[in-house]
This record gives C-alpha cells, structure tokens and sequence, in this order.
C-alpha cells in the first residue's frame, strides 16, 4: 500500500497493525507516516510478519528496538525516514533468518562492527542485502563480514568508515554489489576483490587509499561492468595503477570513473578491449599522452551502444581533435584542463562540451551554430582564440552556459544572444584595441 497518503492515521496505524497476527507483508512506503513508537505495548503480536517497509516516511526518531525483536522478521526496510541516533545494541545470533536490511539515508550513529556483529553468530547466515549508506557509521570493517556467505549486495558509502577493506571479503563468492565510496577508508587495496567472480559494480571514489592497484585485483572479476576508484586529494597520486601496458582484461565495462591516482604517463591501452564502454571518466590521473584514436572509435556505428560521457579533464593530454564528429549521440564531452591544441572541433552530436584551459587557436568555426544544434553547455575559456563570435551560436535554442573568456576574441556581441529563453550564464572577453571589456549576463539562475 506504498505512496498513499494515510498522515491521518499517523497515530494509530502501529496499534492497528499490531491486532493482525496473521500478518505476513506489511508495506508503508512513502505514506507520509511520521510516528513510530519506541514499543509495542503492552505487547508484540506480529508474530507471522516477515516484510516490513516503512522507507521514504519522516519518522523523526531513533530505530525502535522492537523491530528487531520480531523474530520472524525476514526483510526490514527503513530507508530515508529521519532516523536518527545510535543503531540498537543487538544480541549476536538472533538474526540468522534476516534476508535484507536496508537502513539508508538517515543519521544512524555507531560501530559498524557492532552492526556486523548484531546480524552474525550464525552456522548459516541469510542475509543478502545490507544497505547502511548515508548514514554516520564510523570504525573499520570487521573481518567477520566474510561469514555472511550469502551476501549479494552491500551499500556503505557515505559513512565515517576507517580502516583498510578486509581480506574475508573475498569470501563472499555471492557479492555483486560492493559500494563502499565516500568515507574514511584507508591503506592498500585488498588482492582477495579479484576472486569475486560474480561482483558486477565496484565503488571505492573517494577514500584515502594508497599503494598500488594490481592486474591481481581486478583478474577474476569477468562480470564487472561498472568501476569507480579515486584517492583522496589529500593523499594525492598515492594510488599508482602498476598495470602492463598489453594487459587485457576479463570483464567489459560500460562505466568507469578513476580519478586522483597515477595511472599515466601513457594513457591506459587495455581500455581499447572495453568495448561496451557508455560512461568513461579519467581525470586527474597524470597522463601526458595524446589521446589514441581508438577513443574516437568507441562510438562508430558498428558499435551497439554509444558513448554518453567522455570526461578527461585534468591531465596533460596533447595533440589535435578531430574535426568531424566522433559521437555517433548525444554526448558529454569535458577534456578542459589539458594541452590540447589546434583549431576546435565541430561535433554536431555533442550537448555538453567543455574545451577550456587549453592551448587551442584560431577562431570559432562560423558554422558552429549550425553544425551543432543541440549543445546545452559550451565552455572555450582560457584558451587562445582569436577572431569574433560567430551569430550562429545566437541560433542554438537548448544553449544555456556559453563560457568564452580569457581569449583574445574581438568584434561584438550579437543581437541574437538576447533572444535566448534558457541562457543562465554567457561570460565573454572581447579584445577592443587597447581595452578589453569582460561581458558576463546573468539571463536567470538555475539551481
């Protein structure tokens, strides 16, 4: 019964529940519920209740212990409801019939091996599912997460969790979800990952891991279809990705994002075998290269699938674009911040392109505004320029970021800029003899 609104019965639906002890599936979800008691008095008759969903309501309050006294309970889901305080001490052992936990979204304080220990204690352990993100869980990851042998999926990013990621992972034969990004996580990557045969997604952005990242760690992982790695920047490039330049992957992806790790110089060649490749990010990774031609392949018309990002920003990546359009869709398109050169591109496919900070030259094609109709966002700042503003770019609707500064463009600004119902931002330096008049138009703030 999700997404109805029952707010009127906020008082009273836990003790109207609560006289149904046939009950096996109760589901809540989004039912603008916003009290939940501490306890069931004077006392529990959900004794055949194995689903509960509550997630999406705004309870307010901490987690009430007697959901977990429930021994029947199979499923709990709590996610994004206001919960607050510390996760309830749990007796170890209790649990062993619990298939999914998800506690998402919410201000849960604690150990997380207190959680861990709460849910094991078993000879045979269900549990399938946890789902921990967005929380404030703090300490390191037990070694006792490697009892949970049945475990497809856990989801504990954006916690304060510390630590390195411990070698029993690599027991969990089942996993297909590891997230563990945006917390404190620290020291070298654990070579057990590369035995998860059936692991699928692979999220550790932004922790504090250091050492190197091995052909090891990645070897046995064939169904991996999304990686996503960085280091913090306050341990800069102490990630070093020490892969052979002819290694060939077991797995295809279609998203990858590395970032703030030393993979160059040479830019990472056994990406060419990743063939379903939609999503690529590699920025910030001291590559100083030129960007191999087979990049521009990855959206031929042979290809089933089309690239949607391609984000190389913050390298030091050089040579020239090709002129014609390498994207085959709509596609965002960010290479700023490199030492790129030559005259600029014109890819009729491309929404988003971000050119800046580089060393490109010449003038802004006259056709631009007609080749590529559908860009949102154009950024050619901080590059060399030179030339007017072609009034094509006037004629393109979607347009809404038109970033020119810091070149050395001359002429005037056309009148069809002011004929744009969507632009929020144009930022233009024009080069007037010996003046030079830096024009920025606020048209409406997006948010």
């Amino acid at each position: 019964m999700g997404n109805v609104n029952i707010s009127l019965a906020t008082t009273h639906w836990l003790q109207a529940i609560n006289m149904l002890p046939l009950l096996n599936e109760l589901s809540l979800a989004s039912c603008y519920l916003t009290n939940l008691p501490p306890s069931l008095l004077p006392s529990s008759n959900l004794t055949s209740l194995s689903v509960l969903v509550l997630s999406g309501n705004n309870f307010n309050s901490s987690v009430p212990q007697w959901f977990f006294n429930i021994t029947t309970l199979v499923d709990l889901e709590l996610g994004y409801c206001s919960v607050k305080g510390l996760y309830p001490h749990l007796a170890s052992g209790n649990f062993c019939g619990f298939r999914s936990l998800v506690l998402a979204g919410n201000d849960i304080r604690g150990e997380i091996s207190e959680v861990v220990r709460g849910l094991a204690g078993c000879t045979e352990n269900s549990l399938e599912e946890l789902s921990l993100s967005s929380n404030r869980l703090s300490g390191q990851l037990p070694d006792s997460i490697g009892h949970f042998k049945k475990l497809r999926s856990i989801s504990l990013d954006n916690n304060l969790i510390t630590g390195p990621i411990p070698a029993s992972v690599g027991k969990l034969s089942n996993l297909e979800i590891l997230d563990l990004s945006f917390n404190k996580m620290n020291g070298s990557i654990v070579e057990t990952l590369g035995t998860l045969g059936e692991l699928y997604y692979l999220n550790l952005r932004q922790n504090d891991w250091e050492g190197f990242l091995l052909p090891n760690h990645l070897q046995g992982l064939a169904k991996l279809k999304s990686f996503l790695i960085s280091s913090s920047l306050s341990l800069r490039k102490a990630l070093v990705f020490n892969i052979s330049y002819d290694w060939v992957p077991p797995f295809n992806l279609t998203f990858i994002a590395v970032s703030h790790c030393d993979v160059g110089p040479k830019f990472p060649a056994w990406l060419e075998s990743q063939t379903q490749l939609l999503w690529i990010y590699l920025t910030d990774l001291a590559i100083s290269d030129t960007i191999p031609n087979w990049i521009w392949k990855f959206s031929s018309k042979r290809r089933t699938s089309h690239i949607e990002t391609l984000d190389l920003f913050n390298n030091q990546l050089r040579g020239e674009l090709p002129i014609s359009s390498p994207f085959s869709s709509d596609t965002w398109v960010d290479l700023s911040s490199n030492r790129l050169e030559g005259p600029l591109p014109r890819w009729p496919n491309v929404s988003y392109l971000i050119l800046a900070n580089n060393l490109f030259s010449g003038s802004i094609p006259a056709s631009i505004g007609h080749v590529m109709q559908t860009l949102q966002i154009l950024d050619l700042s901080g590059n060399f320029l030179t030339g007017s503003i072609p009034s094509s770019l006037g004629k393109v609707k979607p347009l809404h970021n038109c970033l020119q500064s810091n070149n050395q463009l001359t002429g005037k600004i056309h009148d069809e800029w002011g004929s744009f119902q969507d632009l929020s931002t144009i930022s233009i330096t024009i080069s007037l003899g010996k003046f030079l008049i830096q024009y920025v138009h606020y048209h409406r703030f997006m948010f």
